[in-house]
């Protein structure tokens, strides 16, 4: 399998299985969760690093598997505490998930308890940094500095052992720190009662405090993934990547014990259909990602340790975003919605809990009569890209902005903050005016500053019916849910921040006295 772009073709399955195919499927799991560390020596005492959430939240992630997923009980192999050693870990992989499984065939491996930031040095003596999932029968002194903490297991390595599952649909989830942080000191790991899932939060395992330089904090703040999917070159027909935090965030368990805010939020949104955009409907990836975002976003707030944000990450293609999560293989088409498939897809892909205030106005009036002359005026808290699309009654996506006018003032298709902005106003030298009876919408999107959308947005200028703009509304979507991952050392990473409104309206026929007119 090759792999193109900067995110590689991720995906649990294309096309849905029937559940007869299901039935006689090898598929496999192995879950792993970790909150006993009894020979990591921290504060003075072995079992000091020791957690309370990742048990409960392997344990919700079988539950899972079984019910929401369809995955038969015997097939999920779940090791906890001192079962998770390195080696029933990575004799899980080699034995119980590649041995175990055929091509076309489910497989799963998910992870909670601690993860780390490593110096390793390979051939040449040369030192980089690594990250790590941390096994039970890891051991170390976390109070000695410089310490080496043995028995961990690098990403690399869990790469390497993706790479042998052949033409399977592969779905990965860490709930564990991808890096420790060593770009800011962070508060004590019980701060608020909530334990980060690192063992390396404020220097990286192995190093020295002293040894510590600006181009190391850079490295581990902007290249250091649990799992580097771009040199999975073969393997997996498929591959889904999905973590609870992204480089240099740490994740915590849930104050009270009951688990971590990723897993547990991830099963509520699939498993209670809390993710989906509308109560009743199916829950697609796109919607699970920004609802693990948001509940995470929101503990976040409650956790003084919490500092450097905490933000969710999916690694899969554009077009898995729209999926629907199919208990039989993966991703399936949503049925077919009631409303045109880009109304339906955007307001997917961009509703979340919006960042900053967004308002739309058609004038005069949300219900207009052919013939009359209407504007649309937009007001945003931020600066940022504006996008909007009108879909009218006969169907057609048309981008009126940007457009060819608005390119042509330097607009640039950006819009000021708490400026309104109206489409068209008096340098546009023309008007618009409303044709086709019926009901239409108006979607209505801004993108922080920084979100580069104008080559997306280029060629449909010119107030024509849109090319091809699902491919367009699923590769905004995937920009605007890529981290934001800055080498700026005062600035965390995280999340993109949008807003997205939709607005109906409705063009009535002419006026029984305008009857006859062209």
């Amino acid at each position: 399998m090759q792999f193109r772009g900067r995110i590689p073709a991720l995906v649990l399955g294309v096309l849905a299985l029937v559940s007869s195919v299901a039935a006689n499927a090898h598929d496999r799991a192995l879950v792993v969760g970790v909150n006993e560390y009894p020979n990591i020596v921290s504060g003075g005492r072995p079992g000091g690093a020791n957690l309370s959430g990742a048990v409960p939240d392997a344990e919700t992630f079988v539950k899972l598997l079984v019910d929401v997923l369809k995955f038969e009980p015997g097939n999920i192999r779940l090791l906890t505490n001192e079962q998770a050693t390195n080696a029933n870990i990575l004799d899980g992989f080699k034995d119980w998930l590649t041995t175990g499984s055929h091509p076309g065939d489910r497989v799963v491996f998910y992870f909670a308890g601690h993860g780390a930031t490593a110096v390793v040095e390979d051939a040449l003596a040369n030192k980089r940094l690594t990250s790590t999932i941390v096994p039970s029968d890891a051991q170390g002194d976390l109070d000695r500095p410089g310490a080496q903490i043995l028995g961990m297991i690098e990403g690399k390595t869990i790469g390497a052992l993706l790479a042998k599952l052949i033409g399977r649909h592969v779905m990965v989830v860490a709930d564990s720190c991808q890096s420790g942080s060593v770009t800011r000191g962070l508060t004590n790991s019980s701060a608020g009662g909530a334990r980060a899932r690192t063992i390396s939060e404020h220097i990286p395992v192995g190093m020295d405090p002293g040894d510590i330089t600006r181009g190391i904090q850079i490295e581990a703040k902007t290249d250091n993934r649990l799992l580097d999917v771009d040199a999975i070159q073969s393997g997996p027909s498929d591959l889904e990547v999905w973590s609870a935090a992204t480089i240099q965030q740490v994740t915590f368990d849930l104050p009270d014990g009951s688990g971590g805010i990723f897993t547990q939020s991830f099963a509520q949104g699939l498993r209670d259909k809390k993710a989906a955009h509308a109560p009743g409907g199916e829950v697609t990836a796109g919607n699970l990602l920004q609802y693990v975002r948001d509940q995470a976003n929101e503990f976040c707030k409650t956790q003084p340790g919490c500092r450097a944000g905490l933000t969710p990450e999916l690694l899969a293609p554009a077009s898995y975003l729209t999926s629907v999560l199919n208990p039989f293989g993966g991703p399936r088409a949503p049925a077919a919605p009631t409303e045109p498939q880009i109304a339906y897809d955007a307001t997917n892909l961009f509703t979340h809990r919006n960042d900053f205030p967004l308002t739309a106005e058609i004038l005069p009036s949300s219900r207009v009569r052919k013939g009359e002359t209407v504007k649309f005026r937009v007001t945003s808290g931020a600066p940022g890209t504006l996008l909007v699309i009108d879909i009218g009654p006969d169907g057609n996506p048309i981008q009126i902005f940007p457009n060819r006018r608005s390119e042509q003032t330097n607009k640039n298709g950006h819009i000021r903050s708490d400026a309104p902005l109206t489409i068209p106003d008096a340098s546009y030298g023309f008007v618009f005016t409303a044709t086709h009876p019926g009901p239409g919408k108006l979607l209505v999107l801004v993108a922080e500053e920084g979100v580069e959308l104008s080559k997306l947005l280029a060629s449909n200028l010119n107030f024509k019916p849109m090319s091809n703009p699902g491919a367009i509304i699923r590769e905004i979507a995937e920009k605007l849910n890529t981290p934001k991952i800055t080498p700026d050392l005062s600035v965390p990473n995280g999340s993109r921040h949008w807003a997205f409104v939709t607005l109906p309206y409705e063009v009535l026929p002419f006026a029984p006295a305008q009857e006859g007119r062209p």
